[in-house]
């Protein structure tokens, strides 16, 4: 009894000192970036610490009690939650930015700070889907590029219509008001993901729900997931994927046929989720592991899947069919627009070969001070987002497994393979006939090693389970501090300035030793008790802070910017329109308006008009391609048209009135320039008084001819 209570003693102590140390470092350094006030900083890090450590304490004395209320009502305590962050119009948007342009005061931010980083979000994705509102959420829309534009297979928004059976989080849109859609979408993919990928690790885990808890995090926190949340599909993929396999895993044991025909549709939708998110980058590398994991599940379940009815037949035939319907109507209702983007210059014809991605192998420890810097100059914080799979702890572990312990594990050693066969085409690269062949040429070095990390962090978590016996101290010790010395070094060649914050350097060196060493020592319970809570403090640090929290949208819709627009828009609403300047968030908040703009981003291009002002071709691999475009206006003595390519997804177009309002149809251009200065006897502008004040600087111009 009392060896028992010591033990008891020993693993509250290490808990309390181990959130001690780590919760102390990481809220000094975040408050002292992110708050200038000492008052504000010392008061929040005394209350984060003082909850954290309370936290943790009632969670290893009643944690057994707690963890089992939890279970049982997971799905109800996410549906709680998903209602009351609805109601309240709670995101994680960053749409708060585009204040400095709506010219509005953003009043929504509840925690944390809109990300620049992040416009493929808040200048295009959330534009795009608030202007959907305007069009009745039509199945094309004539306000993107102020021409009839696929808006439901190429760059998915959402519609009304049966396709968002494969866009669920979308269906908020279509009947909530705009904050609560956004609310819908942000709370309902997160919430999502955290309970699939719980259930997914519980599969993994043989239904070790503590370590499944913390799989689930570090899934749903991953900085590769918050950093990307919105956008490409990401979360839409390991949702689809990973619900397609827990669906599968409870097909094998249903006994009654219409829950078997149930799940098998609900799988084939799930499948359709994964095809319709359409960013091949990550797609490719991740059905590798989806399919993976099916076959793992094929064969673990092998003897109960002989004993189904053969009746069985019928239903996957059923499925199959209702997939191949909605994937042939989708497709034949967008085939334009899919031939289109498949021959752009960008995206289309991109090709990988892979490589010159080792500096990626260890940017896991970066990643958790992402969040706490914003961002680092020598650092993209979205490029540099990873999975915190602890790399190269999963294959040392899956090592001593297989090897040292002679565990013959079908999943380790396919995740083991196919881990090592990613890393090397990231790191080294493939032959282009064999990536071709692999079909990586679609992905990209980055993308391939950002996936690594989700095939590396399942095979920690299957490892800790398979292990037997831990690791001797010493070697364990030498473990962790090697890995370490390989993360400083690598860091020292490719990303030199990172050294120069000892803070920061002191989190990489915390990220990788005290978790790695307690893996290593993980069949001891205090070692892996210990490597669970700093999982988890590593995991909230790393990817709770990326995304703030918002609610509502007023920053938009309240906006003299939203006003000015919509009083043209109400008088002359199908007028196309142009943003005139070096801008680029602006172009598609005019959407939202309700205003058909010539020069939103370009999902992809609009061939017809630019083919007027370039009738040679001769500045095709420019326009071709998704971009963001910028219109600047010159004389009419400037000559041709002229294209400038500014980066891969953007271009810049000079053009003069004339060929603004003959080949480009534009009516209404909205500008912070005096634009008079080029008029002429046949074309000229005159300045629209809307009876609205616009944002500080700007005007609004129609354009006349005779």
């Amino acid at each position: 009894m009392k060896l028992a209570h010591r033990h008891d003693m020993f693993i509250t102590v290490s808990l309390i000192i181990l959130a001690a140390v780590v919760l102390s470092v990481m809220n000094a350094v975040y408050f002292f970036y992110f708050y200038q006030d000492d008052g504000v900083r010392r008061f929040t890090v005394a209350v984060g610490f003082c909850v954290f450590l309370i936290l943790i304490a009632l969670l290893y004395r009643f944690g057994r009690t707690i963890g089992s209320w939890a279970f049982r009502y997971r799905f109800a305590l996410g549906g709680g939650l998903f209602v009351l962050c609805v109601v309240f119009g709670v995101s994680g948007s960053s749409i708060g930015l585009t204040s400095q342009f709506t010219g509005a005061q953003d009043n929504g931010i509840l925690f944390g700070i809109s990300r620049p980083i992040r416009s493929d979000e808040w200048v295009v994705l959330t534009p795009f889907t608030l202007s959907q509102y305007q069009t009745g959420f039509s199945y094309t829309s004539d306000l993107l590029r102020a021409a009839v534009t696929d808006i439901t297979t190429v760059y998915a928004l959402p519609v009304m219509d049966i396709s968002m059976v494969f866009h669920p989080f979308m269906l908020g849109y279509l009947f909530l008001v705009p904050a609560q859609g956004l609310a819908f979408f942000w709370c309902g993919r997160i919430i999502a993901l955290f309970l699939v990928s719980f259930e997914m690790m519980r599969i993994i885990t043989g239904d070790k729900r503590g370590l499944s808890a913390v799989g689930a995090l570090l899934i749903t926190l991953s900085p590769l997931v918050q950093w990307w949340f919105a956008v490409n599909g990401l979360v839409e993929m390991l949702v689809g994927g990973q619900l397609a396999i827990v669906l599968f895993h409870h097909y094998v044991d249903e006994p009654r046929l219409w829950m078997r025909s149930l799940l098998v549709v609900c799988m084939m939708l799930c499948l359709g989720m994964f095809l319709f998110a359409l960013y091949p980058a990550w797609e490719v590398p991740l059905a590798y592991l989806f399919l993976l994991l099916l076959a793992w599940q094929i064969w673990e379940n092998r003897g109960k899947l002989k004993a189904l009815p053969r009746k069985d037949i019928g239903i996957w035939l059923l499925g199959v069919v209702i997939l191949s319907v909605l994937v042939i109507r989708m497709v034949y209702l967008s085939w334009d627009a899919i031939q289109i983007t498949q021959s752009t210059v960008y995206p289309g014809q991109r090709s990988s070969t892979g490589g010159g991605c080792a500096s990626l192998l260890l940017d896991y420890a970066a990643s958790v001070a992402l969040p706490i810097f914003n961002s680092f100059p020598y650092l993209n914080s979205s490029e540099s987002a990873m999975v915190i799979d602890l790399f190269p702890l999963p294959y040392i572990l899956a090592a001593i497994v297989l090897l040292r312990e002679k565990t013959r594990d079908f999943l380790s050693i396919s995740l083991f393979i196919l881990g090592v066969v990613l890393l090397l085409f990231g790191t080294v690269g493939f032959p282009e006939f064999l990536a071709k062949a692999t079909l990586l040429s679609h992905s990209t070095a980055s993308r391939a090693m950002a996936i690594a990390g989700f095939v590396g962090l399942i095979l920690l978590v299957r490892s800790l389970v398979l292990m037997k016996r831990p690791v001797g101290r010493t070697l364990a010790v030498v473990i962790a501090v090697s890995v370490c010395l390989l993360a400083l070094y690598l860091y020292s060649i490719y990303s030199p300035g990172y050294l120069g914050s000892r803070a920061v350097c002191a989190i990489v060196l915390g990220t990788i030793a005290i978790p790695t060493y307690l893996a290593l020592r993980y069949p001891v319970r205090k070692a892996a008790v210990l490597f669970c809570v700093s999982m988890t403090i590593i995991a909230v640090y790393a990817g709770a802070f990326v995304n703030p929290i918002r609610s509502g949208l007023s920053v938009v819709y309240d906006s003299p910017l939203y006003a000015g627009v919509s009083e043209v828009v109400s008088e002359d609403p199908t007028a196309s329109w142009a943003v005139i300047g070096d801008t680029m968030a602006e172009n598609n908040l005019l959407a939202i308006a309700g205003a058909p703009t010539v020069n939103t981003v370009n999902t992809y291009p609009n061939l017809a008009i630019w083919n007027k002002l370039d009738p040679t071709g001769t500045y095709a691999d420019i326009y071709n391609r998704y971009a963001h475009i910028k219109i600047d206006v010159v004389s009419d003595d400037y000559g041709d048209p002229i294209f400038e390519l500014v980066q891969t997804d953007s271009f810049k177009v000079h053009v003069t009135l004339t060929q603004l309002h003959d080949s480009l149809g534009v009516t209404y251009l909205y500008t912070q320039e005096d634009l008079t200065q080029y008029d002429t006897s046949d074309v000229w502008v005159e300045e629209v008084d809307t009876g609205k004040t616009l944002p500080d600087g700007w005007r609004i111009y129609r354009i006349e001819s005779r």
